[in-house]
C-alpha cells in the first residue's frame, strides 16, 4: 500500500501532540498533516488527497460534523475522537470508521486505525478492478 497520508484535526495542542506520537508508533508509511480547526482542515482536504482523518468534534468555528457536510465526494476515513460520548450514533450516521472516546489506550488507538487502513485497501482494491473491468 501506499503512504497514507492522515490528518489530524483538534483544537487541543496536547490532543495534537498526543495522536501524533500515537501514529509515530506505528509501522505503515505515513504522512502526518495537523490542522487547529474546522476551517484549516477544510483547506487541507480540498488541498491534498487524505487517507485519514482524526477528528475532532467538538472545536470552535466549524465542528467536526458541520466540517464533514461540508466535504463533497469523501474518499477518506473518518476516526472520531472526542471526550463526549453523546455524539456517537452521529458520528457513525457520518459514515465514521471508528470513535474514540478520550481517554483512550494505545491498543484503542491501533485498532481504530488498522480498521481505517483496511478500509482504505478495500476501497483502493475495489478502484483497481472496477478501472481494469473497463479496460
Amino acid at each position: 500500500m501506499k503512504k497514507v497520508t492522515v490528518l489530524i484535526v483538534d483544537d487541543e495542542k496536547l490532543a495534537r501532540d498526543r495522536l501524533r506520537s500515537l501514529l509515530q508508533r506505528r509501522t505503515e508509511d505515513l504522512s502526518i498533516l495537523e490542522a487547529e480547526n474546522g476551517l484549516a482542515a477544510l483547506e487541507a482536504l480540498r488541498a491534498q488527497s487524505i487517507g485519514v482523518v482524526l477528528l475532532d468534534i467538538q472545536m470552535p468555528g466549524l465542528s467536526g460534523m458541520e466540517l464533514l457536510a461540508q466535504v463533497e465526494n469523501r474518499s477518506f476515513q473518518v476516526i472520531f475522537q472526542t471526550a463526549f460520548d453523546e455524539y456517537a450514533v452521529q458520528a457513525f450516521e457520518a459514515n465514521a470508521c471508528d470513535y474514540l472516546l478520550k481517554p483512550y489506550s494505545q491498543d484503542r488507538f491501533n485498532s481504530a486505525f488498522d480498521r481505517a487502513v483496511e478500509n482504505l485497501r478495500s476501497e483502493e482494491h475495489t478502484s483497481e478492478l472496477q478501472s481494469r473491468e473497463t479496460i
